[in-house]
């Protein structure tokens, strides 16, 4: 009976502890977050605030003449950004412009009559000033750091905002905001929190205390007749005697005893059933992503080439894939293929990976595509008793020469764009789809790439998406969609067209895999 009590002190003081220190982390992290956006906003604000007031900025030359002739003007800007720096709780405000791969001081906020005269002469490193400022002049975007700087000027979070000219960034306005005040009002929120929870602690061990004693008693003869059903034995009854919550709860137990005999076999095998199902998706559908490449810096800063890929899947795991890979070391050679397997499930996902598997390893061992897709059909037509088939388009592009050799096995016509003309769809030689019939022959075709030329593979589930009146997307949208957006990378054009596509459907639920593969001829 002690160890009743004791167990059931301990199980709602610890909870109370739990609950309390939840809550203290919860109210602390809220106010951190609160805080930190706060001071984001602020950098965030000052930076557009000196901008605005200082358009001149982006004339650094004038800057520069100014800076290096000490003149009114020059001072005048240097005492706007002290006054601002003052009023905003800023450390320091500057402004600098990249030379070369460097960068120079034009405008600082601490800048006095007594600095010396080589000052803006002085050139700093891109790892001197920090990362977050080369970021900011490299994408154009204000960039505000993660974590404060401490060091022997004080706590500072800093802002680099790019200063625009003829499209071009000029320079970097850096402002340092001083951050010691939110440390230790963090600090004070803590010691704030930690007190107030010391009552709360000690109202939970008394109420426990109180709770375990009017309750020990009527549980621990509940345990005892419990104990037969946690035996095993669904035959037993309980038996207390009263009209309180107790005798109910007993009352409860014997029904669910009767509930539990009916319903345990039927229960197990569902569950069962549904873990198998589950495990089953969860393979496919992580072989299925680890199966398809997603990265990729060795295609998209390649000097001959970008482009840009994705599949989103209709359900858990699709029938779609593409692929992409090097023919050779020297990376002059590329492949690239896309391909819809029928149905979807478990059995698509499976009949993908040897699909791709198998177009791979032909590929790579010197065969053509036509080559290659005929002795993958003949594999895949072998003893295949679920009749399941995938359509392929298969590309290899010679990027020295910009020779390109495709050949198809009953798929979409891709959307190709030569000598800077409009899209259009690129003519297919007829091929039966790979694994419908044995022997079947598919033809190998050439066309001549040139530089600025763009090809766009893609799944029915593109030009077949449907909107919740049943109308599809269809080739006259696609094509009309696909040449306003031709300028733009492979990764922008790709999701234009998505973007087109999801506003088209209007949130009907996907049907079919989406998949693409945007290709770009520099």
């Amino acid at each position: 009976m002690k160890s009743l009590k004791v167990r059931f002190f301990i199980f709602i003081s610890g909870l109370g502890i739990i609950v309390s220190l939840g809550l203290g982390v919860l109210m602390y992290s809220r106010y951190h977050n609160y805080i930190k956006n706060s001071y984001r906003t602020t950098l965030a604000d000052t930076a557009a605030l000196v901008q605005k007031l200082m358009p001149e900025l982006a004339d650094t030359e004038t800057l520069f003449k100014e800076a290096r002739e000490r003149s009114p003007d020059f001072w005048a800007k240097v005492e706007l950004f002290n006054q601002t720096a003052d009023s905003f709780n800023m450390l320091y405000i500057y402004y600098m412009e990249k030379v070369g791969d460097r960068y120079r001081f034009l405008l600082a906020s601490d800048w006095t009559p007594e600095m010396n005269e080589d000052t803006i002469d002085i050139l700093y490193d891109p790892d001197y000033i920090g990362k977050d400022m080369d970021i900011a002049y490299k994408t154009q975007i204000l960039q505000i750091a993660d974590k404060p700087v401490v060091n022997e000027y004080g706590s500072a979070i800093s802002a680099y905002l790019p200063i625009m000219k003829d499209g071009a960034v000029s320079g970097i306005l850096g402002l340092d905001f001083e951050t010691s005040f939110v440390r230790r009002l963090e600090q004070n929120a803590i010691i704030a929190l930690s007190l107030s929870l010391i009552p709360v602690l000690i109202l939970a061990g008394i109420f426990s205390f109180i709770l375990s004693l009017s309750l020990t008693k009527p549980i621990a003869r509940l345990a005892e007749n419990v104990r037969h059903i946690g035996a095993g034995d669904l035959d037993s009854k309980i038996i207390i005697k009263g009209k309180d919550e107790i005798a109910e709860l007993g009352n409860a137990f014997n029904k669910m005893t009767a509930d539990i005999k009916t319903h345990i076999e039927n229960i197990s095998r569902i569950t069962a059933e549904k873990e198998r199902i589950n495990t089953e998706l969860s393979i496919a559908s992580e072989i299925q992503n680890d199966m398809l490449p997603k990265i990729f810096p060795k295609f998209t800063s390649h000097k001959w080439l970008a482009l840009f890929a994705k599949m989103i899947p209709a359900k858990q795991v699709g029938g779609d894939f593409y692929d992409f890979f090097y023919l050779n070391d020297e990376e002059t050679r590329a492949v690239f293929v896309i391909a819809d397997v029928s149905g979807k499930g478990v059995p698509a996902a499976l009949f993908m990976v040897i699909a791709k598997t198998l177009i791979k390893a032909k590929m790579l061992r010197g065969l053509d595509p036509a080559s290659a897709l005929r002795e993958v059909n003949d594999q895949l037509s072998e003893d295949n008793t679920l009749s399941m088939f995938v359509t392929v388009l298969l590309v290899c592009l010679d990027l020295e020469t910009g020779k390109m050799a495709y050949a198809n096995a009953g798929h979409n016509k891709p959307l190709i764009s030569q000598n800077n003309g409009p899209y259009r769809f690129m003519e297919l030689k007829k091929g039966i789809p790979l694994g419908m019939l044995e022997a079947s022959e598919y033809q190998l075709c050439e066309i001549e790439f040139h530089s600025g030329d763009r090809l766009y593979l893609y799944t029915d589930g593109i030009n077949e998406a449907m909107n919740s009146l049943e109308e599809q997307w269809g080739n006259d949208r696609f094509l009309e969609s696909a040449n306003r957006y031709r300028d733009l990378l492979p990764q922008e054009f790709d999701t234009a067209i998505r973007n087109d596509i999801a506003e088209f459907v209007s949130g009907t639920e996907q049907s079919d895999d989406i998949t693409s593969l945007a290709i770009y001829y520099k």
